[in-house]
């Protein structure tokens, strides 16, 4: 996606909190359905479990159960995984966040 490789699908305790840029996917869904949300953070792991669209997340998500493909930037800094996030989004429109 972008030229970028990401890992996953991942639960949330399995993410770890290290900077990054995640794609929220359907945990029964294969990577060609709509994703549900894109973000970038300094900490995954923690931004995910107190994140304010949850409940968007829930909602489109079959069964209310989510999962994560997550790209590992530590070579990257904040500036650089938003550009990432803002690149992504526009890409795959996701659910949940707008474009």
């Amino acid at each position: 996606m972008g030229g970028w490789s990401f890992e996953g699908p991942y639960s949330v305790g399995q993410l770890l909190d290290e900077p990054g840029v995640y794609i929220v996917i359907d945990a029964h869904a294969d990577m060609s359905d709509p994703f549900i949300d894109v973000g970038e953070s300094s900490k995954v792991a923690t931004r995910v479990r107190s994140h304010d669209r949850k409940w968007c997340w829930e909602i489109f998500a079959n069964r209310g159960e989510y999962a994560f493909v997550v790209m590992y930037t530590w070579d990257r800094d904040a500036k650089q995984r938003r550009r990432m996030e803002r690149i992504i989004r526009e890409y795959t429109s996701p659910l949940c966040g707008g474009p």
